[in-house]
């Protein structure tokens, strides 16, 4: 601490043995009060001082604990004020002082109108408690923390930096078009922070995020909201960022995502942007949601999505897009709005010619909405390829929400399992001249429309087919692999048949149990090499199984030579 001494200057220290008014005497250690030269120190003692009338001193120094109110009365240090407890003014007051912005408390607990800070614009921690209203006319700064427990802020769009915490709770903080920097952790779940058009910047290192919790997919909490490079964040509340009109979504930092929240972002117009920069990324155990309202806007991913669950969520917008990049976790695309058709466009970011749709877990194509309405996912036009680990179209347990994939001429790596839900003829794969090559299960229980497409099995191990399906060219090269097909089922191969294994590593073809499964052939005779059959009935044509094994239980159509 940095003291300025005057020349006949005495030290006097609050005892407040009497009672709380600085102007009695016998509440100082000296029997006076503190003239104009002189310095005084407020330690922590049970009867703080509180001004009787407008004062001015030489130096101030609060000590930790100690609190001076000066009670709407003008106040002048003129020398060092130094700060290490509380200093409380109504915010009406004559204040004269150079602030200590390294340490202590101002707390202003007016219950008037103000049109400005009375103690300046610079603060260590700054906190407004009363009822009251206050307007900045100027940028506001606190090198620790920015609170607002009591009355309405008004930031006039001047800026608020907070290098601590930044909590606004049982008041409220009408933002304007400020921009408010966050060095440490937000919280604003207890108040009512009116976002307006303001931007949100959090720049601080293992910190919270923590706003009002979200109500429905209308309310925001913040309007632009960046996570600023080397900043790490992690929220436990769900939020909305963005409005129908504007909104933007910045991450150059992390924002870690906890388990069971989910942060939504609006896309609605244009300025609705969603940007994760090079070094950004979206982590954690939650889900990050995109609400398209229109359509047409896309996510800019330049670093990394890692977060569990990555959503495009469909509202009232008839055709929308997904934008090819790499989701680290499950990606689904839903629909929220009943009786509403929509249709997702898989498409690339502007200036990107490169990127695929990259899910790292299950892709899923899923409405929310009832009332039999239809989400189509078209890779049609733009024939971008795909990789997931699963493939699911439709709700497993609601036949009345339809999904439906459209192809195009892209290739589909699914390195686990692909499941066409029950949706009464309405789910569907329309897999036109597409490539596949799947290392799962393939369940069918609607509709796979093959067209010229082809489907190869992979990956080591036995993959199960479940359901009735008719493909076009049906293909397995993998030595060693299995097939299993579900007792009683049919399946359909309109194009060729190719099932290659090699001697001792035959491709089995096995039945779900001690029951026939049928392969049907209507484009004529098929020619296999290397295979173990058991329990299949080849029918309208034969297979002629080279160099492999009968399993026993085949019909005559089944060629041994």
């Amino acid at each position: 601490i940095a003291w300025t001494t005057t020349t006949g200057s005495t030290t006097f220290t609050w005892d407040g043995s009497v009672s709380t008014s600085w102007d009695d005497g016998s509440n100082w250690d000296q029997g006076t009060v503190p003239g104009i030269t002189d310095n005084a120190i407020i330690p922590d003692v049970v009867n703080d001082p509180v001004l009787a009338s407008a004062t001015t001193i030489n130096d101030l120094t609060i000590q930790s604990a100690g609190a001076l109110n000066l009670a709407g009365y003008g106040f002048t240090v003129s020398g060092t004020f130094s700060n290490d407890g509380t200093l409380k003014l109504y915010g009406s007051e004559a204040v004269s002082l150079t602030m200590d912005t390294d340490s202590g408390l101002v707390k202003y607990t007016g219950s008037g109108t103000y049109t400005s800070l009375a103690a300046g614009n610079s603060y260590s921690t700054v906190e407004f408690s009363g009822s009251g209203t206050w307007t900045l006319n100027n940028n506001l700064s606190a090198t620790d923390n920015f609170l607002v427990s009591g009355g309405t802020i008004n930031t006039n769009d001047y800026n608020i930096t907070a290098n601590g915490n930044f909590t606004v709770s049982s008041s409220t903080l009408n933002a304007g078009a400020t921009i408010i920097t966050v060095g440490g952790s937000w919280d604003s779940s207890l108040g009512t922070f009116e976002q307006d058009t303001s931007t949100v910047i959090m720049t601080g290192t293992n910190k919270t995020i923590t706003p009002v919790a979200a109500t429905g997919w209308s309310s925001t909490q913040f309007y632009n909201l960046t996570i600023a490079s080397g900043a790490t964040i992690t929220t436990d509340t769900t939020f909305n960022i963005g409005t129908f009109t504007g909104g933007a979504t910045t991450i150059s930092g992390t924002l870690t995502i906890s388990n069971g929240t989910r942060v939504n972002t609006h896309n609605a117009v244009a300025s609705n942007i969603i940007t994760i920069n090079s070094s950004g990324e979206i982590a954690g155990l939650g889900t990050f949601n995109i609400y398209d309202f229109n359509g047409g806007f896309h996510l800019t991913n330049n670093g990394v999505i890692s977060v569990s669950t990555f959503k495009y969520t469909f509202a009232w917008a008839t055709s929308g897009i997904i934008t090819a990049t790499t989701y680290g976790g499950n990606l689904i695309i839903t629909q929220q709005v009943s009786d509403w058709t929509d249709t997702a466009i898989v498409t690339r970011a502007s200036g990107d010619t490169t990127s695929n749709l990259v899910v790292n877990g299950t892709l899923t194509i899923l409405p929310l909405a009832t009332d039999a309405n239809l989400l189509t996912v078209d890779n049609s036009t733009n024939n971008i390829d795909v990789v997931a680990q699963n493939l699911l179209v439709g709700d497993s347990s609601d036949n009345t929400r339809y999904g439906k994939l459209i192809c195009g001429s892209a290739n589909y790596d699914i390195n686990g399992d692909t499941i066409i839900y029950n949706g009464s003829s309405n789910n569907e794969i329309n897999a036109d001249t597409s490539n596949w090559t799947v290392s799962g299960n393939w369940t069918n229980n609607d509709t796979f429309t093959a067209d010229s497409s082809v489907i190869t099995f992979d990956g080591a191990g036995t993959s199960v087919i479940t359901g009735n399906t008719t493909f076009n060219n049906l293909t397995n090269i993998t030595a060693g692999k299995q097939l299993t097909f579900t007792a009683g089922s049919n399946q359909t191969i309109g194009g060729t048949l190719t099932l290659t294994g090699t001697s001792g590593n035959e491709i089995n073809l096995r039945s779900s149990s001690a029951s026939t499964y049928n392969l049907t052939f209507p484009n004529g005779p098929q020619t296999v090499n290397y295979v173990d059959v058991q329990y299949s009935n080849a029918l309208t044509n034969t297979i002629t199984a080279n160099n492999s094994i009968d399993g026993g239980n085949n019909n005559a159509n089944w060629l041994f030579p």
